[in-house]
């Protein structure tokens, strides 16, 4: 009976685990492109202010405003995905705590381990 609770206690650290991996991982593709759909729009607006008067060439600029304007707003409506993978590993998190008490102390050593392994990787030391 023992094990078998140790076991479903280390099934469930797997699972936090991997929700946190995977919450981190659409965190910073997110704010990738975020980030690459802001600059996009901003240089577009600042085009079409510059540029959008002239008969021969305004309408194209207009266009890869609107295009622009329509990447950011999708970037911004995905961010539910965002919310939906971190809500969920919220979830697991507290599940966790109230089933398996005496295991939070190795749940945070696992999760201490996988942030720094996360960090030597985003440094390129890994």
């Amino acid at each position: 009976m023992v094990q078998e609770k140790q076991m479903l206690a280390f099934i469930d650290i797997g699972k936090v685990l991997e929700a946190r991996s995977s919450k981190l991982f659409v965190s910073k593709k997110f704010k990738e492109t975020f980030k690459n759909a802001e600059a996009e729009y901003e240089e577009a607006k600042k085009d079409l202010s510059r540029f959008g008067m002239f008969e021969d060439c305004g309408p194209s600029y207009e266009a890869r405003y609107e295009e622009a304007r329509g990447r950011l707003d999708a970037t911004m409506s995905s961010r539910s995905l965002l919310i939906s993978f971190e809500k969920y590993y919220k979830k697991l998190n507290h599940e966790f705590a109230e089933k398996h008490p005496e295991y939070l102390d190795v749940l945070n050593k696992c999760l201490e381990e996988q942030t720094d392994k996360i960090q030597k990787e985003y440094r390129g030391v890994a």
